[in-house]
């Protein structure tokens, strides 16, 4: 893959990124951009540029994670094995989420929470947040587009919703490749882990994500066609380290042959801001 082409998937994917800014930096009523998409579509770096593009556009984007609304983990709903549910939205503490929404959109401050993935719990630290004139409000997660996020808090002219997703023509789902090597290297977890996971991420995106992207403003498609050649050098090795006795060796095997058909790309040419940086090796 050339230089010249990587630059043209990525400014394609940018150009999108300066469309949306220009259109909510524009309207006199649009205070909530709600940005939501599948497990590794690159929310966190997409809702990252985006404010920036706001920035130029001359307002000011105040970005929240839907997952500092998290309850403490011990509050989490249970599934009917006892395990803990965190992809259905009654993980998240809607009560707070709402009254923070109410109290910004009225211009009044409210209180940000952050949670604690380690404890597994709400800090007791929060930040005052207020919207000025020329404020933004942020919102990504999982679950962002769900109605029951925003319905009766924010009016609806007041909003533009944003969905990513992660589309090739040639592969079934390029974001397992994505996440194979981001949580390896950025989370300690093996290829056994992320396999085991897959089909629950999924089955939770069925249920609540897909029924929502229907009601986006605008739907990006955050797939590079270089990204198979980033991804596919670690992700063999990764898949190889897969024990012998493994249920999922059979998969990894396969894979690995597939993978070793493609071509590398240099890594060195991936922009320092893409979104592929949020799943790469350091």
């Amino acid at each position: 893959m050339s230089i010249l082409m990587i630059k043209a998937e990525e400014a394609r994917y940018e150009q999108q990124l300066v469309d949306i800014a220009g259109t909510v930096s524009r309207s006199s009523d649009i205070k909530l951009v709600l940005i939501s998409g599948a497990s590794c579509s690159g929310k966190t770096t997409t809702t990252a540029k985006l404010s920036r593009y706001i920035a130029r556009e001359g307002k000011h984007a105040v970005v929240v994670s839907i997952d500092d609304f998290y309850k403490d983990y011990v509050d989490s709903p249970t599934r009917p094995d006892g395990s803990k549910d965190l992809e259905t939205i009654e993980s998240i503490d809607l009560d707070y989420l709402h009254f923070f929404l109410s109290e910004l959109m009225a211009g009044r401050t409210a209180d940000l929470p952050r949670f604690d993935f380690i404890s597994q719990k709400r800090s007791e630290e929060y930040t005052p947040v207020r919207l000025g004139d020329n404020d933004i409000l942020l919102i990504e997660g999982l679950h962002a587009l769900n109605p029951r996020i925003y319905s009766g808090f924010v009016e609806e002219q007041r909003m533009f919703r944003v969905y990513l997703y992660v589309r090739s023509h040639t592969d079934a789902d390029p974001r397992f490749l994505r996440r194979l090597v981001r949580d390896y290297y950025h989370r300690g977890a093996p290829a056994d882990l992320t396999f085991s996971m897959w089909n629950g991420v999924r089955e939770g995106e069925r249920l609540y994500i897909d029924p929502y992207k229907g009601f986006a403003d605008f739907s990006i498609n955050t797939y590079f066609s270089y990204e198979k050649g980033i991804f596919a050098p670690d992700a063999v090795a990764i898949l190889a380290d897969t024990p012998s006795d493994s249920i999922y060796r059979p998969v990894a095997d396969r894979l690995i042959s597939e993978l070793k058909k493609v071509k590398g790309t240099d890594k060195t040419l991936v922009p320092s801001d893409s979104v592929l940086r949020e799943f790469m090796k350091d």
